[in-house]
């Protein structure tokens, strides 16, 4: 996860303190392995592409330019 145990510990008090009807867990790693979540909670799954052909090419052709 990348956070240190204070945070961690921050975190779960945080949502354990909020008022809502579900946790949307959204991280890489699955919270509820790692903190106890009193609330109900669902877990997003999402992926993205990211395209960077066109920002290579911007880069070759400036490089091209400055030589």
């Amino acid at each position: 996860m990348g956070y240190s145990e204070d945070q961690v510990r921050d975190l779960e008090e945080t949502i354990h303190r909020s008022d809502c009807d579900v946790v949307v867990i959204a991280t890489p790693t699955d919270l509820r392995r790692k903190i106890k979540i009193d609330q109900p909670t669902v877990k997003a799954i999402y992926d993205f592409e990211i395209d960077l052909n066109p920002l290579v090419e911007w880069f070759i052709d400036k490089k091209m330019h400055f030589s």
